[in-house]
Order: structure tokens, then C-alpha cells, then sequence
């Protein structure tokens, strides 16, 4: 669920150090990227997530 998981409606309910938002961020793009049917070019950034 990426974000959402640390969401409770109304703010986040952890501290998320800069890793692990580059880390969810990485997995939300995975996520939209992947998703059935995605015709678009993928971002630069695409390559970093692979790896």
C-alpha cells in the first residue's frame, strides 16, 4: 500500500527517514509502471528501480 499504510486519515502515523520514502516511492512507480495495460515510456528513473 506504500504511503497508505503509514496514513490514519488525517496524517502519517510514523516518522519516514529519506530512505524509506525513496524506497515507497521506487514501489509506487514499480506499481503504476506495471500496472495491465500501461502504454506510456517509462521514466529515467525506471532504472534505478529495477535494481
Amino acid at each position: 500500500m506504500h504511503y497508505a499504510q503509514y496514513f490514519d486519515g488525517e496524517r502519517l502515523t510514523r516518522q519516514l527517514n529519506v530512505g524509506k520514502v525513496a524506497r515507497l516511492r521506487k514501489e509506487l512507480l514499480h506499481g503504476i509502471v506495471g500496472m495491465q495495460r500501461n502504454v506510456g515510456e517509462r521514466p529515467a528513473l525506471w532504472n534505478e528501480v529495477k535494481n
